[in-house]
């Protein structure tokens, strides 16, 4: 039976109004955290180091496309400090002769760049030996990750997070749990989306590696606490030169402005039996008129939350 989606709204008054009061209360706990009065014991993070070690939480295909435009930079610059990788899993990285990236920017493999990351075994490893912790794998990820790198997080006065891309309010939960274990929070940059988009490469002989399909021209950006916001605008620009990073008031505008999560739930469930028959299949692929509608249709639900907390501009579809 063929599904209509263009009909399908949001119009239950209770559901709206759950919506409604989950997003203010969070948002009311953030900017009490985020107060000159709040109980945050936070670093003072001046201007970056010009050679930055940068340590990816993630194995995917954005962490691998990620970690190739900041190896592609510092060639360019001539600083060799390769970025590290970590596997939360510990299912990517096998052995030593399997840790070559391959990252291809076109269709030919010439255009591919060939290097080989740090491999941290641990998370205590990689936030040890890193001055940036660079937060790039799915969002059903994150709070484990959170939760495994905060006993380690907020020993440095100088070390900086960023988180690629920022879901949920993250970044707070992050700041309390290192709170939690009796550490001073360092600067947590929240992004609203990714510096590229990828899909992973076939594994190949003795190495692993990612298509990048697309750079951002420009990536939002919120830092708390906010005084730090300066120096971790800096440093992202120092890491992404090529990419302009544009500052936003508070993490609520960072997780209103962010599209992929809506995106990606349409296209999910309008593509779900391919998924279940285990099917190959490209999500741009495959958004039909319909499961446009249906993305249009979620997207002015989060338009008019924005609205209704005066979270404004926001991006839109």
């Amino acid at each position: 039976m063929a599904s209509s989606y263009h009909n399908l709204t949001v119009q239950q008054p209770k559901l709206r109004s759950f919506l409604f009061a989950t997003i203010l209360s969070l948002a009311t706990a953030f900017f009490y955290d985020s107060s000159p009065n709040r109980p945050i014991n936070s670093a003072v993070y001046h201007s970056p180091p010009a050679t930055l070690r940068v340590g990816i939480a993630g194995a995917g295909a954005i962490a691998f496309g990620t970690a190739a435009l900041l190896q592609q930079q510092q060639l360019e610059q001539q600083n060799h400090v390769a970025p590290m990788l970590w596997s939360p899993s510990g299912r990517c990285f096998l052995d030593e002769e399997s840790n070559n990236l391959s990252a291809m920017f076109g269709e030919e493999e010439e255009d591919a760049l060939l290097f080989r990351p740090r491999i941290a075994t641990n998370a205590k490893q990689l936030v040890q030996e890193n001055d940036v912790i660079l937060i790039a794998l799915p969002a059903n990820g994150h709070k484990q990750v959170f939760d495994e790198l905060s006993p380690f997080l907020g020993t440095r006065k100088d070390q900086q997070i960023i988180i690629s891309s920022h879901m949920s309010l993250g970044a707070l939960y992050l700041s309390q749990q290192i709170i939690s274990q009796g550490g001073t929070v360092p600067p947590i940059t929240a992004w609203g989306t990714t510096v590229c988009t990828a899909r992973s490469l076939p594994p190949g002989k003795h190495r692993r590696g990612a298509r990048i399909n697309t750079v951002r021209k420009s990536v939002d950006l919120c830092t708390i606490p906010s005084e730090e916001s300066s120096g971790s605008l800096k440093l992202c620009q120092q890491l992404f030169p090529n990419i302009e990073f544009r500052p936003r008031n508070g993490l609520l505008a960072i997780s209103l402005s962010n599209v992929n999560p809506q995106n990606h739930l349409g296209i999910a469930l309008g593509n779900m039996s391919r998924m279940e028959k285990g099917e190959q299949w490209y999500q741009l692929f495959h958004v039909t008129p319909n499961i446009g509608r249906l993305l249009e249709t979620l997207d002015q639900e989060r338009l008019e939350i924005a609205k209704e907390l005066q979270v404004t501009p926001v991006k839109t579809i």
